[in-house]
């Protein structure tokens, strides 16, 4: 059996948490419309652009050939562009979303590392608790079983010696529930039940319950192999811009 000083893990703290609310600044409102202005001045560029890669919809020729190279540089030149400021306008709030999440993260992560730990702990003892419980209901349900067997053999002795008996069914007794919710001062704790499934023989899973993985496929294609069963290997090519 585990021994616990609750005393000695009580003692440093007060008998009661006193949280105070802070007086919350009023956060500063984001103003978009100057991301927005650069933005339009290539609007009409790239509609220029959408049009004109519509009109080719396959090449027969070096002059199209020429046309795609042309249009698809234009596109990657465009697109750094946009790219850029696009940083330029959110890196900063960015650094500033990561700076901010990272001071509280060092207060929410242990508060909620002992939120999971204590769930972790209840469950296991509300499962303890329910184990038990079946237990013993199933012992009194297989004496309760028993005991009828054990009247109805009486009883059909006694109509076999024409002796009269009155018959009795036996019931058994119901266990006490397992309370659902803990109630504290500080608030509750219920625990929820659910079926889980965790594999311990993969070999043995049925073939349903399996995903293809295009991830494990396309690694598997680029190590060399070209033959999988239910796919379809070939050749493509990837055309890379540079600008």
């Amino acid at each position: 059996m585990i021994e616990i000083d609750f005393a000695a893990a009580l003692e440093p703290q007060p008998q009661e948490l006193d949280i105070v609310e802070p007086d919350l600044p009023e956060a500063a409102e984001f103003d978009t419309q100057r991301a927005l202005a650069h933005v339009l001045r290539f609007e009409q560029e790239i509609k220029l652009l959408v049009a004109r890669s519509k009109t080719l919809t396959v090449i027969q020729n070096d002059e199209a050939r020429d046309l795609a190279a042309e249009w698809g540089a234009q596109a990657k030149k465009l697109y750094k562009r946009l790219e850029e400021l696009r940083h330029h306008y959110v890196d900063p709030h960015n650094k500033y979303l990561r700076e901010v999440n990272n001071f509280f993260k060092k207060f929410t992560d242990p508060l909620q590392a002992i939120e999971k730990s204590m769930g972790r702990l209840l469950a296991a003892y509300r499962k303890l608790q329910e184990n038990e419980r079946r237990r013993k209901a199933a012992e009194q349900e297989a004496e309760a079983r028993r005991l009828q067997e054990q009247l109805e053999a009486e009883a059909q002795a006694a109509a076999a010696e024409g002796k009269p008996y009155e018959p009795v069914t036996v019931v058994a007794p119901l266990v006490t529930e397992v309370p659902k919710v803990t109630r504290t001062a500080e608030g509750s704790a219920q625990q929820r039940k659910r079926w889980v499934g965790r594999i311990v023989n993969p070999e043995l899973v049925p073939r349903e319950y399996c995903e293809p993985s295009q991830k494990l496929i396309n690694q598997a294609v680029r190590a060399g192999v070209r033959e999988i069963p239910g796919c379809v290997i070939e050749e493509e090519y990837e055309t890379g811009f540079r600008v």
